[in-house]
């Protein structure tokens, strides 16, 4: 990874996140099993994002993901 690619990431220019939404019923254990480690993987990067950045560097959408996510 060049130097720039680092820098774009670092800024999340082009980065669109994909947060899942828990709408799909799953149709067995393992696909209800690989949705919560996905989730909790999401839930995890952000923590992580806050820890290095600050809490105010999440979105709004990213805000309301976390939200949701504590509430279960």
């Amino acid at each position: 990874m060049s130097f720039l690619d680092k820098l774009i990431n670092w800024i999340g220019f082009g980065k669109k996140t994909i947060l899942l939404e828990r709408n799909s019923v799953p149709r067995d254990d393992y696909d209800y099993n690989q949705i919560e480690a996905k989730i909790k993987k999401q839930v995890d990067n952000l923590l992580d994002k806050i820890k290095k950045k600050g809490i105010e560097s999440l979105t709004l959408k990213e805000k309301k993901f976390l939200d949701r996510e504590s509430k279960r």
